[in-house]
Parts: C-alpha cells; structure tokens; sequence
C-alpha cells in the first residue's frame, strides 16, 4: 500500500471517534487511581495520551501508519485488562469489573473496537490500493 493511500472517510472517522472513545474511558480508569492501582493508572494514562496524539495525527495525516498506530495501541490496551485477570501482576487494583466500576471493562471493550475498525481499515484502503 502507498505512503499516500487515502482511506475512506467513513472508515478513518469512525475509527478516530472509537479511539478518542477509548482514550477518554482510559483517562477516566487513570484518574481514579485508588482503584486501578499505581500500575494500572499509569498504564491507562499513557494510552490515554497516546490516544489523544493519535486521533489527531489520525484525523490530520490520514496516513497508514496512523491506523497502524490505532491497532497497536488498542492491542496494548486489551492486553492491560487481560493480563492482570490472568497474571496477578503486582500494582493493578480492582482488575474485574464490578457495577460500580465499569469502566476498565468499558476501555477493553473499546480497544478491542479500535483494533477491529483499524485492521478493517487497513485492509480496505490495501484492496484500494494494491502496492
């Protein structure tokens, strides 16, 4: 695919509005930092930021790398709620969700959205656009 492949509006606009969606759950996780614990608010605080960067050079550059960047980084997140419910990783708090706590189930949700609506994107803008 080129470095100027252009991706369909609709394609690029949802999935920046799902990352930015994913980016305000996780600051609302880092925020409330006596639940998520030392490790777990410092995680959902840098995929927070990195969602912010994100959906700005998304919605600027319109450029591969950026929905490649939305995949990772949505990868990363599905794996910070996932890998404390498996591995008793030290420094995360409250790792299953709970009425009163949805949102780091909410962020996982989320992520794994971005991942789906990034990869989707990725492959169309590929069938588009044949290297």
């Amino acid at each position: 695919m080129p470095k100027d492949a252009q991706f369909s509006h609709g394609s690029r606009e949802a999935a920046a509005a799902v990352w930015s969606a994913a980016g305000a759950a996780h600051l609302w996780v880092a925020l409330d930092a006596s639940r998520a614990g030392i490790v777990g608010a410092t995680v959902s605080a840098v995929l927070a930021a990195a969602a912010a960067v994100g959906v700005v050079a998304l919605v600027i550059a319109k450029r591969p790398g950026t929905l490649l960047a939305a995949a990772v980084t949505g990868s990363l997140g599905v794996a910070s709620f996932l890998v404390p419910m498996v591995a008793g990783v030290p420094g995360f708090g409250d790792v299953l969700p709970t009425w009163n706590n949805p949102w780091p189930f909410i962020a996982f949700l989320l992520d794994a959205l971005v991942v789906r609506l990034a990869v989707y994107a990725l492959r169309r803008a590929a069938r588009v656009h044949p290297a």
